[in-house]
C-alpha cells in the first residue's frame, strides 16, 4: 500500500431508502433563490439550492454567454428541501444531486432524512431517494469507480432538531439504482452531559483512485468533531471544535483516523474541502 501524508494549508432507523415519484416545474423569475453549489458543464455550469419562497430544491444550467438553458424546481418529498451537493454521473448521462427534506409532523416531530436525486442533462428528474437512518443532510456526494455506486457524507441526529448536542457525522456508500445501502458508517466526538451545540459533522468526500487502499479507492472525509469541554468563565464552556480527517477504504473501514486540532484554546476548526496528489501523495486539507 502507498503511504499517504496529510498537509494542512493554513489559508430504530432502516437500512433502506424510500422511492417516490418527483414533481417539477419551471422555476419562476419572481421569487429569490440561495445557489449552494454550481458544477461545470459543457455548455457552461449548473447552479443549485433552494428557493427561498417554496422551501424547494432548484437546478438552473446557464452557457458560456449567461443565457438560462434549462431551469426548475422540484416538488421532493416533506414540506421543506435543500440541496447541497451535485456531481456528474461517470457515463455522462446526467448529474447527481443530495441534500436534506424536512417532513414537519405537527402531532409528532419534525422529520429530517438525507436524499439523493438523479437529472438528465436537460434537468428532468430521473429518480430519487429518501433515507430514514440519516436524520440530517447529506453535504457531500461523489462517484466510485462504480457508475452506479456514490459515496455520501454528513451528519444525522437522534433528536427532532439537526442543531443538537446528539449529533453524528456518517459516511455512506449507495447504490442509485433503488437507492439501496451498501455500507455507512458513523462518527462521533466527545460526548457531555447538559445542552451544549455538537459539531460532529463530515463535510467533505476526497475520492483517491490510484493509490491502492487496502486493494481498492479510498475515501478521505473531513469536517469536524466535538473536542474537549475547557474550563474557564462561562463564556468559554462551549465545546472546542476539532478538524475531521479520517481515510476509509472502499468497504467503509477507517484506515486511519489523524483528526486534530491546534494547541489554541477554544477554538472552532473545521475541515471543508481537501485535495489528493498522486505525485506525492499527499492530501491537502483547508
Amino acid at each position: 500500500m502507498k503511504s499517504l501524508y496529510l498537509t494542512l494549508l493554513l489559508v430504530g432507523c432502516t437500512l433502506t431508502s424510500f422511492a417516490f415519484d418527483i414533481e417539477y416545474r419551471q422555476l419562476g423569475t419572481m421569487y429569490p433563490t440561495k445557489g449552494l453549489f454550481m458544477q461545470k458543464t459543457t455548455n457552461g455550469y449548473i447552479t443549485g439550492g433552494t428557493t427561498m419562497n417554496r422551501e424547494e430544491v432548484f437546478l438552473k444550467e446557464v452557457n458560456h454567454n449567461g443565457v438560462v438553458q434549462w431551469a426548475y424546481e422540484y416538488d421532493l418529498l416533506g414540506d421543506s428541501a435543500r440541496a447541497f451537493d451535485i456531481t456528474k454521473k461517470p457515463d455522462g448521462t446526467g448529474y447527481v444531486v443530495c441534500g436534506y427534506v424536512m417532513i414537519q409532523n405537527y402531532l409528532v416531530n419534525t422529520d429530517w432524512r438525507a436524499f439523493v436525486m438523479e437529472v438528465n442533462l436537460s434537468g428532468v428528474p430521473v429518480q430519487a431517494h429518501y433515507y430514514e437512518m440519516f436524520q440530517g443532510p447529506a453535504l457531500h456526494i461523489e462517484p466510485t469507480y462504480n457508475n452506479n455506486q456514490y459515496i455520501i457524507a454528513g451528519f444525522s441526529s437522534t433528536t427532532t432538531s439537526i442543531n443538537t448536542n446528539f449529533r453524528q457525522a456518517y459516511v455512506a456508500k449507495i447504490n442509485l439504482n433503488g437507492g439501496t445501502m451498501v455500507w455507512n458508517r458513523f462518527f462521533e466526538g466527545n460526548v457531555f452531559s447538559g445542552t451544549y451545540r455538537d459539531y460532529d459533522m463530515a463535510e467533505s468526500i476526497e475520492v483517491i483512485q490510484n493509490a491502492s487502499i487496502n486493494g481498492g479507492y479510498g475515501y478521505f472525509i473531513s469536517g469536524s468533531f466535538t473536542a474537549s469541554q475547557p474550563a474557564g468563565p462561562p463564556t468559554f464552556s462551549a465545546p472546542t471544535q476539532k478538524v475531521m480527517a479520517v481515510l476509509l477504504d472502499d468497504f467503509g473501514n477507517v484506515v486511519w483516523d489523524n483528526s486534530f486540532n491546534s494547541m489554541a484554546p477554544h477554538l472552532r476548526e473545521i475541515g471543508v474541502d481537501a485535495e489528493y496528489d498522486s505525485y506525492s501523495h499527499y492530501i491537502y486539507l483547508i
